[in-house]
């Protein structure tokens, strides 16, 4: 089994392969892409695994997609695990790139999920939307501690804001609106009562997996499980942690309106508190309990209905 494990810096990517533990660099261009594109299909890898770094991995990662290799990217924490269970202390990038083949071969990851050109544009644009947004937010926190000095300053920066927010959500609607699977699939998710189009747009943008897996390994992906501790004589409250950040912050704004408006969700919800179960605690379980029924809305390609989703 061949594995290959890249390591992403902003002027090169370092390509480990296993079993032979060869490392060769490239550049991080264009053209040094399509080498790595080409020394690949020479290798036949099984699995490629490529470590997320700050955004410096996307055009490799639409290059490798895009030639149809079986390339997945990965969380550098788990990575940073890996090595430091294997006691792997010296950090380089050859040594780095073969921990990341090494873990290639004996991690169980997902299948990958191979995106259409309209996917990974619009994962681009949504993910940019929830920066102009979190500045937007920053700004308007500002206006507490404001000075006629700075006022006015605000303003124009807020006015900007506002403006780019309107121009990047006319960008996802034309994405959506040219494609036909995209379009069907936000729709489908809108139907549920609180699910809105930014939590759609960022379920079709940020969870192309949805519809694909088990309810309880979507719960898992997007951090929605909770993890029970349990060891001894030690026992703590279960608690969530990792998955997809913007998927669970979407999903939890979404489950604040649904335990308001949804009748199937208001009525989970009071169960759990009826039963004692913390508020917050039980938030999560609607979340978790919302994003198992709209996996199983993809993945059967229905329409909300509230007594198939009661049963879910």
């Amino acid at each position: 089994m061949t594995t290959v494990g890249i390591d992403v810096h902003k002027a090169s990517v370092m390509v480990g392969v296993r079993p032979e533990g060869v490392t060769t660099a490239f550049p991080q261009t264009t053209q040094g892409h399509h080498h790595l594109q080409a020394y690949l299909e020479g290798l036949q890898p099984e699995r490629i695994v490529v470590e997320a770094t700050g955004g410096y991995h996307r055009g490799l990662m639409v290059v490798l997609q895009e030639a149809g290799l079986p390339v997945q990217l990965v969380n550098p924490r788990q990575v940073h695990h890996f090595a430091t269970a294997m006691a792997r202390q010296a950090k380089t990038d050859p040594i780095d790139a073969l921990i990341l083949a090494h873990f290639a071969e004996v991690a169980t990851l997902p299948t990958p999920v191979q995106r259409c050109a309209n996917e990974r544009v619009l994962q681009v644009v949504a993910e940019r939307r929830r920066q102009v947004q979190r500045m937007r937010v920053a700004e308007l926190n500002r206006r507490d501690h404001q000075t006629p000095q700075t006022a006015d300053s605000l303003q124009r920066t807020l006015a900007f804001l506002d403006a780019e927010l309107a121009q990047l959500d006319a960008e996802l609607a034309t994405l959506t609106a040219e494609d036909a699977t995209l379009q069907h699939k936000q729709t489908l998710l809108q139907s549920m009562p609180g699910v809105g189009r930014v939590t759609a747009l960022t379920l079709c943008a940020d969870f192309p997996e949805l519809g694909t897996l088990s309810g309880r390994q979507a719960a898992a992906l997007a951090g929605v499980a909770p993890t029970t501790i349990e060891s001894g004589a030690t026992k703590r409250t279960g608690a969530i942690q990792g998955g997809r950040a913007a998927v669970r912050t979407a999903l939890f704004v979404a489950t604040l309106s649904a335990i308001r408006f949804n009748t199937v969700i208001k009525t989970f919800f009071a169960r759990l508190i009826a039963a004692g179960k913390p508020p917050k605690a039980a938030r999560i379980a609607c979340c978790r309990k919302m994003l198992v029924i709209l996996n199983a809305m993809v993945r059967d390609d229905v329409m909300w209905t509230p007594k198939e989703a009661a049963a879910a």
